[in-house]
């Protein structure tokens, strides 16, 4: 529940509780589920009557779609059992999420910015999903390198000319250096925690849908606050087309360099079966709409440089 709150996934989650009779005798297994699962949600409301449910269910699921996190429901035993209220119905309507584009006063400044700027790198999160044709154009208008955190790699990665890698503790040698080389660093729709992976002397711009992301792990020179599609599409078509690819070529050479390494160490071995093999066979028997669930520590690790 906490993954998913942090990490902005649209949860509803039903907790049960102990009979509502029963509750605060010290029951057996009591707990107290609004204030365990407070803090790792947007709503928790406990349901003491069956006609609550149809409006309590309506207002959590829009608060996690809407807000992007976890809302929690928490239902006691006996009131499960009920019936439903003869009103109840099984419609619901989802309010679309809105777009949010910054001023574009706000993006011809930073279009100023990025004209006078020759080493730029992006660096890319999960605020990067739906947003991956309008990320390459960017990337190629601009002739910059693109870094991805460990979220922003299934968003990002994929189809990608300009990708140089990961950064951080389980990345490649290639974005870190990317990052480190860039005298701007534009930062889209990432909350990369590491500050010690950030550049010291570069220009950073951050573009996030959340204000309160805004410099939270580096120090900012511009942000901006939109959503990373919209706010790319009312970019482009501001921006010079720049023609020196000098510092991204340096880039991606580093990035086949490290790639190569990478796949060196997933060759097959005659002695034993090495886990960066078995995850790269994995990667290359896996159907192209295959969803893959990893577990913490090395999974990840291997998942991270080699699922494609």
């Amino acid at each position: 529940m906490f993954d998913c709150h942090r990490n902005h996934v649209p949860v509803l989650a039903i907790a049960a509780h102990i009979p509502s009779s029963e509750i605060g005798s010290g029951y057996f297994q009591e707990t107290h589920p609004q204030e365990l699962f407070r803090e790792c949600s947007h709503y928790c409301e406990l349901v003491s009557t069956p006609e609550q449910i149809p409006q309590v269910l309506a207002v959590a699921m829009r608060k996690a779609v809407i807000n992007r996190g976890v809302s929690v429901v928490v239902l006691p035993g006996d009131v499960a059992l009920k019936a439903a209220p003869e009103s109840a119905s099984s419609h619901w309507y989802h309010a679309p999420l809105p777009t949010v584009t910054p001023a574009e006063e706000e993006l011809r400044k930073l279009v100023q910015l990025i004209r006078y700027s020759s080493n730029i790198a992006l660096m890319c999160g999960s605020g990067c999903a739906g947003a991956h044709q309008e990320l390459v154009e960017f990337a190629a208008k601009i002739k910059a390198p693109i870094v991805h955190a460990l979220r922003g790699k299934e968003h990002v990665e994929y189809d990608n000319p300009y990708d140089v890698g990961m950064t951080g503790l389980i990345g490649f040698a290639s974005g870190f250096h990317t990052m480190m080389n860039a005298d701007t660093l534009i930062l889209l729709g990432t909350q990369f925690p590491y500050r010690a992976f950030y550049p010291t002397d570069a220009k950073i711009i951050q573009i996030d849908i959340n204000p309160g992301s805004i410099g939270a792990h580096s120090k900012v020179d511009m942000a901006l606050v939109g959503d990373i599609k919209s706010t790319l599409k009312a970019l482009l078509p501001l921006l010079e087309e720049k023609t020196d690819r000098h510092f991204l070529d340096k880039a991606l050479e580093h990035y086949r360099d490290a790639r190569k390494g990478l796949d060196d160490l997933a060759k097959p071995s005659d002695k034993a079966i090495h886990p960066q093999y078995l995850a790269q066979q994995i990667s290359h028997f896996a159907d192209e709409d295959a969803i893959f669930t990893c577990d913490v520590g090395t999974p990840t690790v291997w998942a991270a440089r080699y699922l494609k």
